[in-house]
């Protein structure tokens, strides 16, 4: 949960200076040292994007496979509950 954190503490400190470049791309004023900037800039909020929503896919696959385990384990003690029941 920290990478999260200081992930978002990150992704805001850049976004002030990312609309700031933008709105003076939007206006024709960018220099192009700005324009340097701007581009890596968005290249980072991209690989950012891209690792978040990668962590997300991991994350969701391992609650999927801690969910179908308790499952597969919830239906062998009810199949071994059943099976004593059919003994007595």
């Amino acid at each position: 949960m920290t990478h999260h954190v200081d992930d978002q503490v990150a992704r805001w400190a850049r976004r002030e200076p990312l609309l700031a470049l933008l709105s003076r791309a939007a206006r024709g004023v960018l220099l192009p040292e700005e324009g340097s900037l701007l581009r890596a800039t968005v290249e980072t909020e991209l690989a950012a994007a891209e690792l978040s929503e990668t962590r997300h896919r991991e994350r969701f696959a391992r609650v999927r496979e801690i969910s179908d385990a308790m499952a597969r384990t919830a239906a062998a003690r009810s199949h071994r509950r059943w099976w004593r029941r059919r003994k007595h």
